[in-house]
């Protein structure tokens, strides 16, 4: 049974992260601790505070057998009662009950720093319009040096008292006398254009420390502003002098394996796009980690540090290796290892991959304070954003699991919540795509045009398109005049605009055929000039060429290639390719080289082939190219990107792309290899149709029945769940 308790220090170390459940010998502080939960639970809401819910807690509260000897005990549940009372409009009983928690003294350490600032803040709300000068004079009191980044509670109502003090960073510094606390208020209340007075304060703390003896610790000064830094490099937008980088580089010589200066040398090389060496000094800050966890039976020195050094690593290097010194990969498995502990540890519900689908349905959610939060949903997102491409991670609900947790951590994080959505429509959970996209997206953000045209999308995988047209009519309206009305409006939804309109004329091909939405293409080309006016601004989305304007305009012309293709005709797809590749000469677009081999099926299979050849060379998983080679081995009667399910005949020999049958049989062998690769490997090309078709095509000229049968069912499958455009052309 022994081994079934937990020490005191690691208990209120877990209540600091945000933690519910709790393991000592001391029922009363387990029972305290929990009630501080429910209570927190409640108050730390943005939402408005529920009388009902603190009348309650409330009396839970006064049911407590109360006993002085215990004085941590006894200064958690004045705290509380203090709380609860002021919440309930009580102010009187609220600062006597906080006024007999501030008398006890006897709590120490970082619970006690704690509890000391929860008072504060809630004793300076009693103060109304004179609680700035309350916590100017008991602040630098009350909190002498910055707490590890693990004690999110302390940080949470440190951040409530800086926000309700409203200063600018001359304000601060002229009302609390100079310390690392007044430059971290500073930096927090204004982090812009200050550089050189914290460069000056820096030094002169820089000054003083020396090099540690063996009975010696690092400088706590010098610890502490390195601290303040790591807040600064993180998000001031000024241009930072060069001399901080021998700042850090000196600060490091004169201390000795100090987990916050390591630290504060990765943020800032990361910050000064120096991906080398910021790894460098992760690895550095991990081993400095490792080493304390060693010798302290297995305990980090700060868990959330670590976590945010994990994700603020691999959200910046892209998944890049360095030789021997650092393999992403391995990387991301620790990162994952440490996370799923961290929640363990906690006794923090943790979402399971077989549950992630459905985790809406579920309402999982984990309530820790919002720098933890935010936290852990960003280290999640962080996985997703590495494997994001990765198929089998999809199929295998990875993409979900990591997600799901993103959201229980910040369900209201809107870019989470679309990828969240997103995956499930790639994966083809239809149904459970369309209720999370009405219930947790769009009730919340009704303009989420993204959002739209996702939904859109996934009801057009019904029979009846009716509901999917009325759903991109209507945004398209909206989103045009929103345009219309903000002559700044962003890049992301001018795309949006033409995307919307391009799958309208898709959807109008498939209600009302090729000719209704040939004659829209005007209306398209109208709608393009007014998203993209002459010299207008807010046109690419960055700084590729995929993202600049000129490739969308191509994509426009391209989408009227295939229109002019499926009616038969050649001589305006050829028009319209030449439109295409005048739009710009800056860059080699390999979609004109797709359209020109499609162009030339019918008319010389060689020449069709060499297009299809070109695309592949540099985009060996390109599926447009990959079916154009396809249809060059096994020729189609109409030449278009949709499979057919009867087989046809062969070109004539004279447009014949393969010369004799050894020739042949060597495409088909190379066909074989890049369909079974392309399904493997490619998501799109997972769920595509006409590449299963083109697949069993080819197990049947090999003879192989049970394969041949499979891929005829994954093309029926995957064709009735094909959205009438590919669901990536809704995400940017």
């Amino acid at each position: 049974m022994q081994d079934d308790y937990e020490k005191v220090e690691v208990a209120l170390g877990s209540r600091l992260l945000g933690a519910n459940q709790f393991r000592t010998k001391n029922k009363r502080l387990n029972e305290v601790l929990s009630l501080q939960y429910r209570v927190h639970y409640h108050v730390h809401q943005k939402d408005k505070v529920k009388e009902a819910a603190c009348r309650v807690l409330l009396e839970e509260c006064n049911r407590f057998e109360r006993d002085s000897s215990e004085p941590i005990v006894e200064k958690v549940w004045l705290n509380l009662v203090g709380i609860l009372n002021y919440h309930l409009s009580h102010p009187q009983t609220a600062e006597r009950y906080l006024a007999d928690s501030g008398r006890i003294l006897a709590v120490e350490g970082a619970f006690g720093t704690f509890l000391s600032i929860e008072n504060l803040f809630y004793s300076g709300l009693l103060r109304g319009d004179k609680s700035r000068d309350f916590y100017i004079k008991h602040l630098p009191e009350v909190l002498t040096s910055l707490p590890k980044e693990s004690n999110v509670l302390t940080y949470h109502y440190l951040d409530l008292i800086i926000s309700g003090l409203s200063m600018n960073w001359s304000q601060v510094l002229a009302a609390f006398p100079h310390s690392v606390i007044s430059f971290f208020i500073a930096v927090i209340s204004e982090p812009d254009g200050h550089d050189q007075e914290l460069l000056a304060q820096g030094k002169t703390i820089l000054a003083s420390a020396k090099f540690p003896n063996a009975e010696e610790s690092n400088s706590a000064s010098l610890e502490q502003f390195h601290l303040v830094l790591q807040h600064y490099f993180r998000s001031t937008r000024s241009k930072l002098s060069p001399d901080w980088h021998s700042f850090v580089v000196e600060s490091m010589s004169r201390t000795f394996q100090s987990m916050i200066v390591s630290k504060t040398a990765m943020i800032y090389l990361g910050r000064e796009n120096q991906l080398r060496e910021s790894i460098l000094n992760f690895n550095v800050f991990l081993n400095y980690n490792r080493s304390y966890k060693d010798l302290n039976n297995g305990e980090w020195f700060d868990v959330l540090s670590v976590i945010d050094a994990y994700e603020y690593i691999v959200s910046r290097s892209e998944g890049s290796d360095i030789p021997k010194i650092f393999v992403f990969k391995d990387v991301m498995k620790r990162f994952e290892g440490l996370l799923s502990s961290f929640y363990e540890d906690s006794a923090l519900p943790l979402v399971k991959i077989e549950r992630s689908i459905e985790w809406a349905s579920d309402g999982s959610r984990i309530f820790v304070p919002e720098r933890a939060s935010s936290l852990l949903a960003k280290s999640w997102n962080a996985f997703y954003e590495y494997s994001r491409e990765d198929l089998d991670k999809l199929l295998n609900g990875n993409h979900t699991y990591y997600l799901a947790n993103a959201l229980a951590a910040m369900p209201t994080n809107s870019k989470m919540a679309f990828n969240y959505a997103f995956t499930l429509a790639q994966r083809r959970e239809i149904t459970h795509a369309i209720k999370f996209l009405k219930c947790n997206i769009l009730e919340r953000e009704p303009e989420n045009y993204k959002a739209w045209h996702l939904l859109a999308l996934c009801e057009s995988i019904k029979e009846d398109k009716n509901v999917s047209f009325k759903i991109v009519c209507s945004v398209l309206q909206a989103l045009e005049n929103a345009i219309h009305e903000d002559p700044q409006a962003p890049a992301r939804d001018r795309w949006q605009l033409i995307h919307l309109k391009l799958t309208q004329l898709a959807i109008i091909q498939e209600m009302l055929g090729v000719n209704d939405a040939l004659e829209l293409l005007p209306e398209l080309f109208e709608l393009f000039n007014f998203a993209f006016p002459q010299n207008g601004e807010n046109s690419d989305l960055g700084s590729a060429y995929n993202k600049s304007k000129d490739y969308l305009h191509q994509s426009v012309w391209l989408f009227a290639v295939k229109l002019y293709l499926t009616q038969g005709l050649s001589a305006d797809a050829r028009e319209a390719l030449a439109e295409s590749r005048n739009v710009t000469k800056k860059f080699q677009n390999l979609n004109n080289d797709l359209a020109n081999g499609y162009i030339s099926l019918n008319v010389d299979g060689k020449k069709a082939l060499h297009s299809f050849e070109k695309v592949l060379f540099y985009d060996p998983l390109n599926i447009d190219a990959i079916v154009g080679f396809a249809k060059c081995l096994i020729p189609t009667n109409q030449e278009n990107v949709s499979h057919q399910l009867e087989p046809q005949m062969p070109s004539a020999v004279g447009f014949d792309a393969f010369t004799g049958e050894k020739d042949r049989s060597a495409a088909y062998a190379r066909l074989k290899m890049v369909l079974e690769e392309v399904v493997e490997k490619s998501i799109e090309g997972c769920h595509a149709p006409e590449v299963w078709w083109y697949l069993s095509r080819v197990y049947e000229n090999y003879d192989d029945t049970e394969r041949l049968e499979t891929s005829l069912w994954n093309c029926v499958k995957y064709q009735e769940l094909q959205p009438i455009r590919d669901f990536k052309n809704c995400n940017f």
